[in-house]
């Protein structure tokens, strides 16, 4: 008798740490999409306050009033910079140093310009030819945006290299050379997508099929943009 009392109070405990571990598991079930749904919320909520959240146009008075008063001090803080650069490189930099800095800047001048003529010549897509392969126009497009991008991004990369190497740059001016670096890089990669993508004067050789007159416009928004 003694046994089987003991074995049926160890089972209703048995049931009771199920029953609650059970109750634990709805707990927490329920709090966790209590939780998600808070995150949920304000998450949405700061989406539709950034999405509403007053901003200055760009003919906003306001805008370019700050811009004015914010001017002189930027032209100074960068009139000093360029100051202290000039002056440390007639004090520490020998003129052997600067040696490989301009070749690296002619070498990049260089490869710049020559992406046109290279282009013409390596990716010249035919105007007479009025129904290429799609195979055709694809590696065209790619033999296009190969040719306006590469050069460019490979003049940036010697310039740098040159600067870095030849110690003439002060680290506070390094984020503002690899930008300007950066930024003719993907002007060329820009203008070098839309040229390929879209064959401006050249329908013929478009992937993407729009209008002569929305290419040319595409393209021009995007020199510009760019730029």
């Amino acid at each position: 008798g003694e046994d089987v009392a003991r074995e049926r109070s160890e089972r209703e405990r048995a049931v009771a740490e199920i029953d609650e571990t059970q109750r634990l598991g709805r707990a927490l079930l329920v709090q966790a999409e209590q939780i998600a749904t808070t995150v949920s919320d304000r998450r949405r909520a700061a989406f539709t306050q950034a999405l509403f959240e007053r901003s200055f146009s760009i003919v906003s008075p306001d805008l370019w009033s700050g811009v004015m008063r914010a001017a002189p001090r930027e032209w100074r803080a960068l009139t000093t910079i360029l100051s202290d650069w000039f002056t440390r490189i007639q004090r520490e930099a020998p003129a052997a140093s600067a040696i490989p800095v301009a070749l690296a800047i002619a070498a990049a001048i260089a490869l710049y310009g020559l992406r046109e003529r290279v282009a013409a010549r390596f990716a010249r897509r035919d105007p007479d030819l009025h129904d290429p392969s799609r195979r055709r126009k694809l590696l065209a497009a790619l033999t296009v945006l190969l040719i306006r991008t590469l050069p460019a991004a490979a003049g940036s990369l010697l310039v740098w290299i040159a600067l870095v190497d030849s110690n003439l740059l002060p680290r506070r001016l390094e984020p503002v050379a690899g930008m300007i670096l950066r930024g003719i890089a993907f002007y060329a990669f820009a203008r070098g997508l839309v040229d390929a993508l879209l064959a401006p004067g050249n329908a013929s050789w478009r992937i993407i099929e729009v209008s002569n007159a929305v290419a040319i416009s595409v393209s021009r928004f995007a020199r510009a943009g760019a730029a």
